[in-house]
Protein backbone atom coordinates (compact mmCIF):
# COMPACT_ATOMS: atom_id res chain seq x y z
CA UNK A 1 0.00 0.00 0.00
CA UNK A 2 1.27 3.21 -0.75
CA UNK A 3 2.92 5.99 1.12
CA UNK A 4 -0.39 9.07 1.07
CA UNK A 5 0.56 12.59 1.56
CA UNK A 6 -0.17 12.74 5.10
CA UNK A 7 1.30 9.57 6.48
CA UNK A 8 -2.03 7.86 6.55
CA UNK A 9 -2.66 4.25 5.58
CA UNK A 10 -5.33 2.12 5.38
CA UNK A 11 -3.51 -0.95 7.12
CA UNK A 12 -3.62 0.77 10.16
CA UNK A 13 -6.96 1.60 11.20
CA UNK A 14 -8.44 -0.23 14.14
CA UNK A 15 -5.64 -0.63 15.83
CA UNK A 16 -5.81 1.22 18.79
CA UNK A 17 -9.43 -1.25 18.91
CA UNK A 18 -7.15 -4.26 18.49
CA UNK A 19 -4.49 -3.15 21.41
CA UNK A 20 -7.90 -2.49 23.47
CA UNK A 21 -8.31 -6.48 23.02
CA UNK A 22 -4.74 -7.70 22.52
CA UNK A 23 -4.57 -5.62 25.90
CA UNK A 24 -7.51 -7.34 28.01
CA UNK A 25 -6.76 -11.09 26.23
CA UNK A 26 -3.05 -11.41 26.88
CA UNK A 27 -3.13 -13.56 23.76
CA UNK A 28 1.01 -13.25 23.37
CA UNK A 29 3.53 -11.95 25.27
CA UNK A 30 6.44 -11.77 22.56
CA UNK A 31 9.65 -10.35 23.33
CA UNK A 32 10.25 -12.08 26.94
CA UNK A 33 13.47 -11.18 28.49
CA UNK A 34 16.28 -13.28 27.19
CA UNK A 35 18.91 -11.46 26.79
CA UNK A 36 21.84 -10.19 28.72
CA UNK A 37 21.84 -6.91 29.87
CA UNK A 38 18.71 -4.88 31.51
CA UNK A 39 18.30 -1.46 30.95
CA UNK A 40 16.14 0.60 33.09
CA UNK A 41 13.99 2.95 31.09
CA UNK A 42 12.93 6.44 33.47
CA UNK A 43 10.99 9.09 31.59
CA UNK A 44 9.97 12.22 32.56
CA UNK A 45 5.95 12.04 31.09
CA UNK A 46 5.72 15.37 32.48
CA UNK A 47 7.66 17.96 31.22
CA UNK A 48 8.71 18.44 27.77
CA UNK A 49 13.10 18.80 28.08
CA UNK A 50 12.88 20.38 24.73
CA UNK A 51 11.57 21.53 21.05
CA UNK A 52 12.67 21.03 17.59
CA UNK A 53 10.05 21.53 14.30
CA UNK A 54 7.90 19.83 12.43
CA UNK A 55 10.71 20.05 9.77
CA UNK A 56 13.90 19.05 11.95
CA UNK A 57 14.72 16.23 9.56
CA UNK A 58 15.73 17.88 6.30
CA UNK A 59 18.01 17.10 3.51
CA UNK A 60 20.09 18.28 0.74
CA UNK A 61 21.43 18.25 -2.40
CA UNK A 62 25.06 18.87 -3.33
CA UNK A 63 25.75 21.99 -5.49
CA UNK A 64 27.96 20.21 -7.21
CA UNK A 65 25.01 18.34 -8.94
CA UNK A 66 24.66 21.60 -11.22
CA UNK A 67 28.38 20.80 -12.66
CA UNK A 68 27.10 17.17 -13.24
CA UNK A 69 23.87 18.53 -15.18
CA UNK A 70 21.84 16.15 -12.98
CA UNK A 71 22.98 13.64 -14.53
CA UNK A 72 21.32 10.16 -13.71
CA UNK A 73 19.04 12.67 -10.97
CA UNK A 74 15.14 12.81 -12.16
CA UNK A 75 13.47 15.48 -9.95
CA UNK A 76 10.65 15.21 -12.09
CA UNK A 77 10.48 11.49 -12.14
CA UNK A 78 7.27 9.88 -9.89
CA UNK A 79 9.56 7.92 -7.80
CA UNK A 80 11.71 10.89 -6.26
CA UNK A 81 8.53 13.26 -6.05
CA UNK A 82 7.24 10.28 -3.56
CA UNK A 83 10.83 10.32 -1.86
CA UNK A 84 10.01 13.64 -1.16
CA UNK A 85 6.75 14.16 -0.29
CA UNK A 86 7.58 11.44 2.26
CA UNK A 87 10.02 13.24 3.55
CA UNK A 88 7.88 16.71 4.45
CA UNK A 89 7.77 18.63 5.74
CA UNK A 90 11.66 20.11 5.89
CA UNK A 91 14.32 21.72 4.27
CA UNK A 92 16.29 20.84 1.74
CA UNK A 93 19.04 22.48 1.49
CA UNK A 94 21.17 23.34 -1.78
CA UNK A 95 24.90 23.93 -1.29
CA UNK A 96 28.34 22.47 -0.60
CA UNK A 97 31.83 23.84 -1.96
CA UNK A 98 30.60 24.11 -5.15
CA UNK A 99 27.92 26.96 -4.99
CA UNK A 100 31.07 29.49 -4.37
CA UNK A 101 31.84 28.93 -7.98
CA UNK A 102 28.70 29.53 -9.40
CA UNK A 103 27.35 32.51 -11.48
CA UNK A 104 23.77 33.20 -11.73
CA UNK A 105 22.25 33.83 -15.06
CA UNK A 106 18.77 34.40 -14.70
CA UNK A 107 18.77 37.33 -17.87
CA UNK A 108 18.48 34.81 -20.05
CA UNK A 109 21.49 36.23 -21.34
CA UNK A 110 24.03 34.29 -23.81
CA UNK A 111 25.89 31.79 -21.76
CA UNK A 112 29.17 33.24 -23.37
CA UNK A 113 28.21 36.71 -21.70
CA UNK A 114 28.38 35.35 -18.23
CA UNK A 115 31.98 33.65 -18.96
CA UNK A 116 31.01 30.41 -19.56
CA UNK A 117 30.16 27.63 -22.69
CA UNK A 118 27.82 25.18 -23.32
CA UNK A 119 28.58 21.64 -22.68
CA UNK A 120 27.66 18.45 -24.25
CA UNK A 121 24.14 16.23 -23.65
CA UNK A 122 24.14 15.35 -19.96
CA UNK A 123 24.14 11.54 -19.62
CA UNK A 124 21.94 9.13 -17.06
CA UNK A 125 24.33 5.90 -16.80
CA UNK A 126 25.31 6.01 -19.96
CA UNK A 127 22.54 7.05 -21.91
CA UNK A 128 21.95 9.97 -23.86
CA UNK A 129 18.86 12.13 -22.10
CA UNK A 130 18.01 13.46 -25.68
CA UNK A 131 14.72 12.06 -25.42
CA UNK A 132 13.86 15.49 -22.91
CA UNK A 133 14.89 17.38 -26.10
CA UNK A 134 18.15 18.02 -24.68
CA UNK A 135 16.76 20.12 -21.73
CA UNK A 136 19.30 19.01 -19.02
CA UNK A 137 22.12 20.09 -21.44
CA UNK A 138 20.77 23.78 -21.50
CA UNK A 139 20.48 23.69 -17.87
CA UNK A 140 24.68 23.94 -17.23
CA UNK A 141 27.50 25.26 -19.06
CA UNK A 142 31.31 25.73 -17.18
CA UNK A 143 34.45 27.40 -17.77
CA UNK A 144 37.67 26.46 -15.64
CA UNK A 145 35.84 26.11 -12.23
CA UNK A 146 33.27 28.16 -12.91
CA UNK A 147 29.94 27.06 -13.37
CA UNK A 148 26.73 29.34 -14.78
CA UNK A 149 23.70 28.38 -13.53
CA UNK A 150 20.14 29.08 -16.42
CA UNK A 151 16.88 30.36 -15.45
CA UNK A 152 16.28 27.03 -16.23
CA UNK A 153 18.21 24.47 -13.88
CA UNK A 154 16.92 27.52 -10.56
CA UNK A 155 13.13 26.48 -11.62
CA UNK A 156 14.53 22.88 -11.89
CA UNK A 157 15.58 23.02 -8.38
CA UNK A 158 12.66 24.82 -6.82
CA UNK A 159 9.91 23.28 -8.87
CA UNK A 160 10.78 20.16 -7.42
CA UNK A 161 10.83 21.39 -3.33
CA UNK A 162 7.23 23.04 -4.63
CA UNK A 163 6.12 19.90 -5.37
CA UNK A 164 7.07 17.47 -2.83
CA UNK A 165 6.45 20.08 0.10
CA UNK A 166 10.08 20.84 1.37
CA UNK A 167 11.25 24.24 1.60
CA UNK A 168 14.14 25.53 -0.31
CA UNK A 169 17.33 27.09 1.15
CA UNK A 170 19.92 28.06 -0.90
CA UNK A 171 23.67 28.58 -0.37
CA UNK A 172 24.72 31.79 -2.26
CA UNK A 173 28.01 32.57 -3.84
CA UNK A 174 30.20 34.40 -1.37
CA UNK A 175 33.37 34.67 -3.22
CA UNK A 176 32.48 37.15 -5.11
CA UNK A 177 34.52 40.20 -3.72
CA UNK A 178 34.74 44.20 -4.57
CA UNK A 179 38.51 45.11 -4.08
CA UNK A 180 37.91 46.33 -0.80
CA UNK A 181 37.47 42.78 0.26
CA UNK A 182 33.44 43.15 1.12
CA UNK A 183 31.01 40.93 -0.62
CA UNK A 184 29.95 41.42 -4.11
CA UNK A 185 26.12 40.68 -3.89
CA UNK A 186 25.28 42.54 -7.80
CA UNK A 187 24.97 38.84 -9.04
CA UNK A 188 23.46 37.63 -6.26
CA UNK A 189 20.51 40.02 -5.99
CA UNK A 190 20.20 38.87 -10.16
CA UNK A 191 19.21 35.70 -8.81
CA UNK A 192 16.74 36.87 -5.87
CA UNK A 193 15.08 39.01 -7.76
CA UNK A 194 14.09 36.71 -10.40
CA UNK A 195 12.78 34.02 -7.30
CA UNK A 196 10.64 37.06 -5.92
CA UNK A 197 9.65 37.85 -9.45
CA UNK A 198 8.20 34.38 -9.89
CA UNK A 199 6.36 34.43 -6.12
CA UNK A 200 8.59 31.83 -5.00
CA UNK A 201 9.42 31.48 -1.36
CA UNK A 202 13.08 30.53 -0.45
CA UNK A 203 15.53 30.97 2.08
CA UNK A 204 19.18 31.77 1.88
CA UNK A 205 22.67 30.91 3.10
CA UNK A 206 25.58 32.68 2.36
CA UNK A 207 29.33 30.90 1.64
CA UNK A 208 30.07 27.47 2.76
CA UNK A 209 32.41 26.71 5.26
CA UNK A 210 34.29 29.87 5.19
CA UNK A 211 36.65 28.87 8.26
CA UNK A 212 38.07 26.18 5.13
CA UNK A 213 38.25 28.83 2.14
CA UNK A 214 42.30 28.16 1.96
CA UNK A 215 41.90 24.59 1.86
CA UNK A 216 38.64 24.34 -0.39
CA UNK A 217 38.63 27.58 -2.89
CA UNK A 218 42.43 28.78 -2.67
CA UNK A 219 40.96 31.65 -2.56
CA UNK A 220 42.30 34.29 -0.22
CA UNK A 221 40.55 33.82 3.57
CA UNK A 222 37.63 35.98 4.23
CA UNK A 223 37.89 36.70 7.77
CA UNK A 224 35.01 36.05 10.13
CA UNK A 225 34.18 40.02 11.10
CA UNK A 226 34.33 40.43 7.06
CA UNK A 227 31.79 37.99 6.38
CA UNK A 228 29.38 39.24 9.68
CA UNK A 229 29.43 42.48 7.79
CA UNK A 230 28.41 41.07 4.71
CA UNK A 231 25.71 38.77 5.97
CA UNK A 232 24.42 42.25 7.60
CA UNK A 233 24.61 43.53 4.19
CA UNK A 234 22.44 41.00 2.67
CA UNK A 235 19.88 40.83 5.52
CA UNK A 236 19.57 44.70 5.28
CA UNK A 237 18.69 43.95 1.56
CA UNK A 238 16.61 41.18 1.74
CA UNK A 239 14.51 43.33 3.85
CA UNK A 240 13.91 45.69 1.92
CA UNK A 241 12.76 44.36 -0.87
CA UNK A 242 10.36 42.46 1.94
CA UNK A 243 12.28 38.93 0.89
CA UNK A 244 13.48 38.40 4.34
CA UNK A 245 12.53 34.86 6.55
CA UNK A 246 15.25 32.67 7.22
CA UNK A 247 18.72 34.09 6.77
CA UNK A 248 21.43 31.00 7.98
CA UNK A 249 24.90 30.71 8.86
CA UNK A 250 27.91 30.65 8.60
CA UNK A 251 27.89 27.21 8.06
CA UNK A 252 31.40 26.48 9.24
CA UNK A 253 33.39 23.22 8.74
CA UNK A 254 34.82 23.51 12.58
CA UNK A 255 34.13 24.98 15.51
CA UNK A 256 37.87 26.27 16.46
CA UNK A 257 40.19 26.47 13.57
CA UNK A 258 41.49 30.10 13.73
CA UNK A 259 38.69 30.34 16.30
CA UNK A 260 36.37 31.64 13.09
CA UNK A 261 33.12 30.44 14.52
CA UNK A 262 33.65 32.39 18.18
CA UNK A 263 34.67 35.63 16.33
CA UNK A 264 31.83 35.49 13.89
CA UNK A 265 29.49 35.02 16.71
CA UNK A 266 31.10 37.95 18.27
CA UNK A 267 30.82 39.96 15.12
CA UNK A 268 26.96 39.61 15.59
CA UNK A 269 26.65 41.86 18.09
CA UNK A 270 27.37 44.83 15.71
CA UNK A 271 26.09 43.76 12.40
CA UNK A 272 22.49 42.23 12.37
CA UNK A 273 22.70 38.97 10.23
CA UNK A 274 21.35 35.73 10.22
CA UNK A 275 18.69 34.22 12.32
CA UNK A 276 19.70 30.81 12.38
CA UNK A 277 22.87 30.00 13.49
CA UNK A 278 24.16 26.70 11.18
CA UNK A 279 27.64 24.38 11.42
CA UNK A 280 28.75 21.48 9.95
CA UNK A 281 29.36 18.09 11.56
CA UNK A 282 30.94 14.95 10.47
CA UNK A 283 32.17 12.15 12.93
CA UNK A 284 35.30 11.67 11.15
CA UNK A 285 36.59 11.39 7.25
CA UNK A 286 35.65 8.63 4.61
CA UNK A 287 39.06 7.92 3.96
CA UNK A 288 40.02 6.61 7.37
CA UNK A 289 36.83 5.61 9.28
CA UNK A 290 36.03 1.73 9.07
CA UNK A 291 33.45 -0.22 10.36
CA UNK A 292 33.76 -0.53 13.96
CA UNK A 293 33.75 3.44 14.33
CA UNK A 294 30.04 3.36 13.09
CA UNK A 295 28.63 1.87 16.08
CA UNK A 296 31.83 2.88 18.17
CA UNK A 297 30.06 4.71 21.73
CA UNK A 298 33.52 6.41 21.94
CA UNK A 299 32.80 7.89 18.54
CA UNK A 300 29.55 8.83 18.52
CA UNK A 301 29.98 10.61 22.01
CA UNK A 302 32.24 13.00 20.08
CA UNK A 303 29.01 14.81 19.03
CA UNK A 304 28.02 15.46 22.71
CA UNK A 305 31.34 17.47 23.20
CA UNK A 306 30.64 19.35 19.73
CA UNK A 307 27.47 20.36 20.91
CA UNK A 308 28.32 21.42 24.48
CA UNK A 309 30.91 23.46 23.17
CA UNK A 310 28.93 25.56 20.48
CA UNK A 311 26.81 26.24 23.28
CA UNK A 312 29.46 27.35 25.26
CA UNK A 313 29.96 29.59 22.39
CA UNK A 314 26.72 31.24 21.71
CA UNK A 315 26.34 31.82 25.68
CA UNK A 316 29.27 33.42 25.65
CA UNK A 317 27.79 35.75 22.12
CA UNK A 318 24.73 36.43 24.49
CA UNK A 319 23.10 34.10 21.85
CA UNK A 320 22.00 31.74 23.87
CA UNK A 321 18.17 31.45 22.56
CA UNK A 322 19.22 31.08 19.06
CA UNK A 323 17.87 29.46 16.28
CA UNK A 324 20.51 26.23 15.77
CA UNK A 325 20.99 24.00 12.79
CA UNK A 326 23.72 21.39 11.80
CA UNK A 327 23.17 22.99 8.23
CA UNK A 328 25.23 20.01 6.88
CA UNK A 329 25.66 16.42 8.31
CA UNK A 330 26.52 12.96 7.75
CA UNK A 331 28.73 10.15 8.84
CA UNK A 332 31.93 11.38 7.13
CA UNK A 333 32.92 13.62 4.66
CA UNK A 334 34.39 13.02 1.75
CA UNK A 335 31.45 11.34 0.37
CA UNK A 336 31.52 9.02 3.18
CA UNK A 337 32.84 4.95 3.10
CA UNK A 338 31.61 3.16 -0.07
CA UNK A 339 29.58 0.22 1.09
CA UNK A 340 29.43 1.20 4.89
CA UNK A 341 28.27 5.18 4.98
CA UNK A 342 25.38 3.56 2.84
CA UNK A 343 24.09 0.67 4.71
CA UNK A 344 22.52 -0.67 7.82
CA UNK A 345 25.01 0.84 9.90
CA UNK A 346 25.21 3.87 9.35
CA UNK A 347 21.60 4.19 10.92
CA UNK A 348 23.28 4.19 14.46
CA UNK A 349 25.38 7.61 13.72
CA UNK A 350 22.37 9.35 11.91
CA UNK A 351 20.02 8.11 14.45
CA UNK A 352 21.63 9.25 17.43
CA UNK A 353 22.57 12.10 16.01
CA UNK A 354 18.83 13.19 15.13
CA UNK A 355 18.43 12.58 19.27
CA UNK A 356 21.23 13.99 20.67
CA UNK A 357 20.51 17.41 18.52
CA UNK A 358 16.75 17.69 19.62
CA UNK A 359 17.95 17.50 23.39
CA UNK A 360 19.73 20.72 22.53
CA UNK A 361 16.72 22.61 20.79
CA UNK A 362 17.80 22.47 17.42
CA UNK A 363 15.24 23.25 14.70
CA UNK A 364 16.76 21.41 11.63
CA UNK A 365 19.34 18.79 10.94
CA UNK A 366 20.51 18.86 7.37
CA UNK A 367 21.35 14.96 6.07
CA UNK A 368 24.10 15.21 3.23
CA UNK A 369 22.54 13.79 1.06
CA UNK A 370 19.30 12.74 -0.45
CA UNK A 371 20.97 11.97 -3.63
CA UNK A 372 24.92 11.64 -4.31
CA UNK A 373 27.72 10.10 -2.80
CA UNK A 374 28.50 7.30 -0.16
CA UNK A 375 26.32 8.74 2.62
CA UNK A 376 22.87 9.31 0.57
CA UNK A 377 19.38 8.05 1.87
CA UNK A 378 19.07 7.35 -2.27
CA UNK A 379 21.53 5.17 -4.20
CA UNK A 380 22.88 7.15 -6.78
CA UNK A 381 23.79 4.31 -9.14
CA UNK A 382 20.54 2.51 -8.94
CA UNK A 383 17.42 4.90 -7.36
CA UNK A 384 16.97 2.93 -4.59
CA UNK A 385 16.39 4.46 -1.17
CA UNK A 386 19.04 3.15 1.53
CA UNK A 387 18.28 2.27 5.40
CA UNK A 388 19.00 5.45 6.23
CA UNK A 389 15.65 6.68 4.20
CA UNK A 390 13.93 3.98 5.82
CA UNK A 391 14.55 4.60 9.48
CA UNK A 392 14.28 8.73 8.41
CA UNK A 393 10.70 7.66 7.64
CA UNK A 394 9.80 6.12 10.71
CA UNK A 395 11.55 9.13 12.61
CA UNK A 396 9.27 11.56 10.79
CA UNK A 397 6.21 9.46 11.79
CA UNK A 398 6.98 8.98 14.91
CA UNK A 399 8.82 11.56 16.55
CA UNK A 400 7.04 14.60 17.27
CA UNK A 401 9.03 17.73 18.27
CA UNK A 402 8.42 17.74 21.37
CA UNK A 403 11.18 16.05 23.07
CA UNK A 404 10.94 14.23 26.83
CA UNK A 405 13.94 13.65 29.31
CA UNK A 406 15.38 9.87 29.88
CA UNK A 407 17.56 9.02 32.52
CA UNK A 408 20.91 8.90 31.82
CA UNK A 409 20.55 9.74 28.29
CA UNK A 410 23.52 11.80 27.98
CA UNK A 411 25.76 9.43 29.97
CA UNK A 412 29.08 9.16 27.99
CA UNK A 413 30.24 5.24 26.90
CA UNK A 414 26.45 3.77 26.62
CA UNK A 415 25.83 0.99 24.56
CA UNK A 416 21.94 1.16 24.99
CA UNK A 417 21.11 4.29 23.82
CA UNK A 418 16.80 5.60 24.31
CA UNK A 419 15.67 8.69 23.65
CA UNK A 420 11.97 9.71 23.70
CA UNK A 421 9.52 12.27 21.97
CA UNK A 422 5.93 12.65 22.06
CA UNK A 423 4.26 10.29 19.17
CA UNK A 424 3.75 12.51 15.79
CA UNK A 425 -0.09 12.07 15.57
CA UNK A 426 -1.15 12.63 11.98
CA UNK A 427 -4.17 13.34 10.84
CA UNK A 428 -6.66 10.44 11.18
CA UNK A 429 -3.75 8.77 12.88
CA UNK A 430 -4.65 5.45 15.62
CA UNK A 431 -2.29 7.00 18.00
CA UNK A 432 -3.39 9.56 20.07
CA UNK A 433 -2.76 12.47 22.59
CA UNK A 434 -0.28 11.32 25.52
CA UNK A 435 1.36 8.58 23.49
CA UNK A 436 5.30 8.29 23.49
CA UNK A 437 7.76 7.28 21.53
CA UNK A 438 10.77 5.62 22.06
CA UNK A 439 14.11 5.41 19.90
CA UNK A 440 16.69 2.53 21.26
CA UNK A 441 19.51 1.91 19.61
CA UNK A 442 21.48 -1.06 20.40
CA UNK A 443 25.34 -0.76 19.14
CA UNK A 444 26.70 -3.51 20.58
CA UNK A 445 26.92 -6.06 18.49
CA UNK A 446 27.03 -8.95 20.98
CA UNK A 447 24.63 -8.42 23.58
CA UNK A 448 20.89 -8.40 23.95
CA UNK A 449 19.10 -5.32 25.23
CA UNK A 450 16.30 -5.25 27.31
CA UNK A 451 14.25 -2.15 27.77
CA UNK A 452 12.38 -2.21 31.34
CA UNK A 453 9.78 0.58 31.67
CA UNK A 454 7.57 1.34 34.20
CA UNK A 455 5.18 -0.92 36.36
CA UNK A 456 2.49 0.52 35.09
CA UNK A 457 3.56 -0.47 31.90
CA UNK A 458 2.68 -4.15 32.57
CA UNK A 459 0.21 -5.81 30.36
CA UNK A 460 0.08 -3.16 27.80
CA UNK A 461 0.59 -3.37 24.36
CA UNK A 462 3.69 -1.44 22.61
CA UNK A 463 3.80 -0.69 18.63
CA UNK A 464 7.22 -2.06 17.64
CA UNK A 465 9.18 -0.97 14.68
CA UNK A 466 12.50 -3.34 14.53
CA UNK A 467 14.90 -2.31 11.93
CA UNK A 468 17.21 -4.89 10.90
CA UNK A 469 19.36 -6.43 8.05
CA UNK A 470 18.10 -8.06 5.17
CA UNK A 471 20.99 -10.72 5.15
CA UNK A 472 21.95 -10.12 8.81
CA UNK A 473 25.36 -8.50 7.91
CA UNK A 474 25.88 -4.94 8.84
CA UNK A 475 26.79 -3.15 6.03
CA UNK A 476 23.72 -4.95 3.81
CA UNK A 477 22.21 -2.22 1.42
CA UNK A 478 19.06 -3.29 2.31
CA UNK A 479 16.36 -3.36 5.50
CA UNK A 480 13.47 -5.61 7.49
CA UNK A 481 10.77 -3.80 9.35
CA UNK A 482 9.92 -6.64 11.66
CA UNK A 483 11.55 -8.84 9.48
CA UNK A 484 9.76 -8.07 6.55
CA UNK A 485 12.16 -6.68 3.62
CA UNK A 486 11.24 -2.84 3.27
CA UNK A 487 11.26 -1.95 -0.97
CA UNK A 488 9.34 0.62 -2.64
CA UNK A 489 6.09 -0.47 -3.93
CA UNK A 490 6.18 -0.57 -7.96
CA UNK A 491 10.21 1.13 -8.09
CA UNK A 492 8.12 4.29 -7.20
CA UNK A 493 5.39 3.82 -4.10
CA UNK A 494 6.76 4.24 -0.50
CA UNK A 495 5.68 1.32 1.33
CA UNK A 496 3.67 1.75 5.02
CA UNK A 497 5.74 1.30 7.90
CA UNK A 498 3.69 -1.71 9.77
CA UNK A 499 4.00 -1.61 13.60
CA UNK A 500 3.91 -5.16 15.08
CA UNK A 501 1.92 -5.23 18.61
CA UNK A 502 3.28 -6.87 21.52
CA UNK A 503 2.63 -6.99 25.31
CA UNK A 504 4.80 -6.44 27.75
CA UNK A 505 4.51 -9.71 30.62
CA UNK A 506 4.71 -8.86 34.35
CA UNK A 507 7.99 -7.52 35.24
CA UNK A 508 8.94 -7.87 31.23
CA UNK A 509 10.87 -5.90 29.14
CA UNK A 510 11.12 -4.79 25.33
CA UNK A 511 14.01 -6.68 23.83
CA UNK A 512 16.29 -4.64 21.42
CA UNK A 513 18.59 -7.29 19.65
CA UNK A 514 22.64 -6.86 19.21
CA UNK A 515 23.57 -4.49 16.60
CA UNK A 516 19.86 -3.19 15.94
CA UNK A 517 17.68 0.14 16.31
CA UNK A 518 14.31 0.44 17.03
CA UNK A 519 11.40 2.57 17.56
CA UNK A 520 8.40 1.54 19.91
CA UNK A 521 5.05 3.50 20.44
CA UNK A 522 3.52 3.58 23.91
CA UNK A 523 -0.06 4.47 22.86
CA UNK A 524 -0.85 4.21 26.58
CA UNK A 525 1.58 6.57 28.19
CA UNK A 526 -1.14 9.51 28.81
CA UNK A 527 1.89 11.70 29.11
CA UNK A 528 1.14 14.55 30.76
CA UNK A 529 3.33 16.93 28.35
CA UNK A 530 2.21 15.07 25.27
CA UNK A 531 -1.40 16.01 25.86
Amino acid sequence: MAFSRHGQREGRRGVLFTIFIISMMLAFTANVATGDVTVPVAIDYDRVAARTSEGFLSVTIDASEISRNFSGLDLQSEKMINIGKALAPGVLRFGGNAQDYITYNMLGHAVDDVTGHMTGVGTEHGRSRARDNNRMDRLYSTVGEETVMSREQWDYIYNYTSTVGLSLIFGLNSQKRSKDGSWNMTNARQLIEYTKSRGCKVNWELGNEPDLYDKHTGEAVVSAHQLARDFHALSQYLKSIAFFDVLAGPDVATRSRGHFFEEFLDSLKENEGPNAITWHQYYGSGRTFTLPDFHSAKILDKLKTELDLVQLMLSNADMRHAEVWLGETSSCYGGGVPGVSDSFVAGFMWLDKLGLTALYNYTHICRQTLWGGSYSLIDSKTNTPLPDFYASLAYKQLMSDKVLSVEGQLTMGRTMRVYAHCTRILPGSEYKAGSVTLMALNIDNTTSAQLRLASRFDHTVVAQYLFQPTDTTPTCKSVMLNRNPLSLINDKDVPELRPKLVVIPTEGTIQVPPLTYAFFVLPTANATACM
